[in-house]
């Protein structure tokens, strides 16, 4: 069920992948994930749905989160330990859940939700798209994907999106969201702002995840 397996770090990671589930390259989630489905969840898992077409409103995955902060375009979320006083600490890294959603300019809803934790971030084991081979030079229709404001696109490689320039030396490596977005706490954004999916960051729309 994942569609993808890695790390998105920036838009344009998220786009790739996107544009791939568009494009056949990748299978989009259909349905809600069954309990077998969600303990397979680990670090690399990436989803992708369109709301409409699985009827996915809100994502569940049985796991036990803390409070969303915004980081650019994403809303992130720490794992907590399940809330049982019988059961011992998780020996096991927490994961964290990074997620996004837009409308596209057919007014379609697309979630995508990625899980990863620091370490296999810190140490590079998780290929992010803009990486990938088969997906990195993917050309993004910039007119399908208007929440996405041009200027603001966060190039992770060498390429460049729809013409524009990649920006940076790609000699050091691979940029990361998390050192090039300022974080704030998610309070910054109103509940009825957020439930109505009309609040901005970055030019993306932003709906709460759990």
């Amino acid at each position: 069920m994942e569609t993808y397996r890695g790390c998105i770090e920036t838009t344009d990671d998220a786009l790739l992948i996107f544009e791939a589930c568009r494009l056949g390259m990748l299978q989009r989630v259909s349905r809600r994930l069954v309990e077998d489905e969600r303990n397979c969840i680990q670090s690399g898992s990436v989803y992708v749905w369109d709301e409409s077409e699985s009827g996915i409103r809100r994502w569940t995955d049985g796991k036990r989160w803390s409070p969303s902060r915004v980081n650019g375009c994403f809303l992130i979320y720490t794992e907590l330990e399940p809330k049982t006083s019988t059961s011992s600490p998780s020996s096991r890294p927490g994961l964290v859940k990074k997620a996004l959603s837009l409308f596209t300019a057919h007014a379609s809803k697309l979630h995508l939700v990625c899980y990863y934790n620091k370490e296999d971030l810190n140490s590079g084991k998780l290929m992010t798209p803009s990486q990938d081979p088969l997906l990195c030079k993917l050309p993004i229709p910039r007119s399908l994907y208007p929440d996405v404001i041009p200027e603001l696109i966060h190039v992770a490689s060498s390429h460049s999106i729809s013409g524009y320039p990649a920006h940076g030396n790609s000699s050091h490596g691979r940029s990361s969201a998390f050192s090039s977005y300022p974080v704030v706490q998610s309070s910054s954004v109103s509940s009825a702002q957020r439930c109505s999916g009309q609040s901005r960051t970055s030019g993306m729309r932003i709906t709460q995840i759990q």
